[in-house]
């Protein structure tokens, strides 16, 4: 087995690992915050397990990294001596030269594990613009509109506004398969996390909106997003490879 394959091995193992543990620990933290038991120790439980998902997968990918090297894979490559000493055997023990280490190409195209972002990039607007239309109904609907809350409502309209511009710009550059799209992703993975979870708890805290089970599952799958591609898209090589004009 060369070295690849097994770099490829840890990484995976790392995943597979840290994924359900980072889960768990994103659940607690919202079960924490939704005032479900004992908010300090799930709050406290959830931190460790995150904390526990991050240092396995980044143990994981450290010993894959560290046992592939930096200088990619052996491969040997004829020479001068080598095709001497195959055309006269009497040079062959001067002529004896060791593997070289060439760099491999990075891997490249919409396959494997970057179809998931790809697909992701692809149906991101519609979710922003669902809810800006939800709340555009909730605000021509209302008869008084002079309540305080319809601030906080007009807020998440330019938000959710703001959020289809950078869905839809990083779907532009992934098409043009520009270099700019793993940093314009990660940001929208950052935002959106940052978004959905911001505006739960300012609606708990300054209008009393208990955050619901719907509400909890958004988080979880945000934060859940942010936690598992982000790293993704900073490692890949077939990131780099892909997005590279």
């Amino acid at each position: 087995m060369n070295r690849s394959r097994i770099a490829v091995g840890f990484h995976r193992v790392g995943l597979i690992l840290a994924v359900p543990v980072a889960a768990i620990g994103a659940g607690l933290l919202i079960a924490g915050a939704a005032g479900a038991g004992d908010r300090s120790t799930l709050a406290a439980v959830g931190g460790v397990a995150l904390a526990a998902a991050g240092a396995l997968y980044a143990t994981c990918w450290s010993v894959g990294w560290a046992v592939r090297g930096f200088m990619g894979e052996p491969e040997v490559e004829p020479t001068p001596a080598s095709l001497g000493a195959a055309a006269n055997p009497v040079l062959a023990p001067v002529a004896v030269e060791g593997p070289r280490w060439v760099k491999r190409a990075p891997p490249t195209g919409f396959r494997g594990w970057l179809l998931l972002p790809a697909f992701g990039t692809i149906v991101a607007p519609f979710f922003p613009a669902k809810a800006a239309i939800d709340l555009v109904e909730v605000v021509t609907q209302a008869k008084d509109r002079s309540h305080p809350v319809f601030l906080f409502v007009y807020g998440e309209i330019a938000l959710n506004c703001a959020m289809i511009a950078l869905s839809a710009w990083a779907l532009v550059l992934m098409v043009q398969r520009d270099r700019r799209y793993p940093k314009v992703y990660i940001a929208a993975l950052a935002a959106t996390a940052a978004l959905v979870t911001a505006d739960a708890l300012l609606a708990q805290a300054l209008f009393g909106v208990a955050i619901d089970q719907e509400t909890g599952r958004s988080m979880g799958r945000a934060i859940g997003a942010a936690l598992i591609w982000i790293p993704y898209m900073r490692k890949s090589k077939r990131v780099a490879g892909t997005f590279s004009k």
